[in-house]
């Protein structure tokens, strides 16, 4: 009897699991996931037109899908947008840089002949001078009496050169090249040599002119000084172009090349961009640091 009543115990519940089965079949189970476009589309912002799909719901490959994204969405997920073009690939590389002198553009100034320091016009270094400016007046009793000699010998010319004698003439001519040329090579000029034809009276104290346009980067002149030919009394750089190094690592080495164009900015002027060129690659490695050192030309 106890056997019988476990058994329609056990029947009966097993009749209520398969009706409650049956039931959330057919209430929930035929509930369908919502499609990818249903889902765009519900998303704020953002919707999903011109997809094609078949006749069972599903969405085509053969045709892509226009996903529209609101102008305050695309700012917000940060999306840019260009026109599809054909261009060359750029690789951009930075660095840090310092400004030097370009060493072609350095001129050091000293005499050929030894005197006096009389008198200092590019007095202070940095100052800047033009071609042709004078740097100092320099007293030699050699330079004066090479003066003397020039303006003897050009006198003399002048009363033999309706000589009927040749060669006198010609040694006169000579005597006047002579002293002419020794004069050029002491430091005088053209227009300085003739201001001595016209005046006919030897300069004391002759000007030694600037050779280039520049700034006086070193000046060991000084008043008074005694001077000899080896000694450096100015050093002028010319400044109209400027050289800049840069070092570089090892692996960006392929994309460097002499010839190409460079840009540089400085934080004195902000906004601004110079460009230049690259000149030179040097040849060898850093091997503590893996760089290699490129020098490049701006015109300043």
């Amino acid at each position: 009897m106890k056997t019988k009543t476990t058994l329609t115990f056990v029947v009966s519940l097993l009749f209520v699991l398969i009706l409650l089965g049956a039931w959330w079949y057919f209430q929930g189970g035929n509930q369908r996931m919502p499609s990818q476009s249903e889902t765009l589309n519900e998303m704020p912002g953002m919707s999903m037109d011109g997809m094609q799909t078949d006749a069972t719901g599903n969405q085509s490959g053969s045709v892509q899908a226009a996903v529209r994204v609101t102008p305050a969405h695309r700012q917000l997920i940060g999306v840019k947008t260009d026109v599809v073009r054909e261009r060359d690939l750029e690789t951009l590389i930075r660095t840090v840089g310092t400004v030097d002198y370009d060493e072609r553009r350095i001129r050091q100034i000293n005499l050929r002949i030894s005197g006096w320091v009389a008198g200092l016009f590019a007095d202070y270094t940095g100052k800047f001078v033009n071609k042709g400016d004078p740097l100092l007046t320099l007293y030699s009793p050699d330079l004066v009496s090479t003066q003397e000699e020039y303006l003897l010998a050009k006198r003399t010319l002048e009363r033999v050169k309706t000589s009927p004698v040749a060669h006198v003439r010609t040694g006169a001519e000579a005597q006047v090249e002579s002293a002419r040329n020794r004069l050029l090579l002491w430091n005088l000029t053209e227009e300085q040599i003739a201001e001595l034809e016209t005046s006919q009276i030897p300069q004391v104290a002759s000007r030694i002119h600037s050779p280039i346009d520049g700034v006086i980067t070193k000046k060991m002149a000084l008043q008074g000084m005694y001077v000899t030919p080896e000694m450096n009394l100015f050093e002028i750089a010319d400044l109209s172009v400027v050289w800049i190094y840069a070092h570089i690592y090892e692996y960006e080495m392929p994309f460097v090349k002499v010839g190409q164009e460079t840009m540089v900015t400085l934080a004195a002027y902000p906004g601004e961009t110079f460009r230049g060129q690259v000149v030179y690659v040097y040849p060898y490695l850093n091997t503590e640091t893996r760089t290699v050192k490129v020098r490049m030309e701006f015109p300043n």
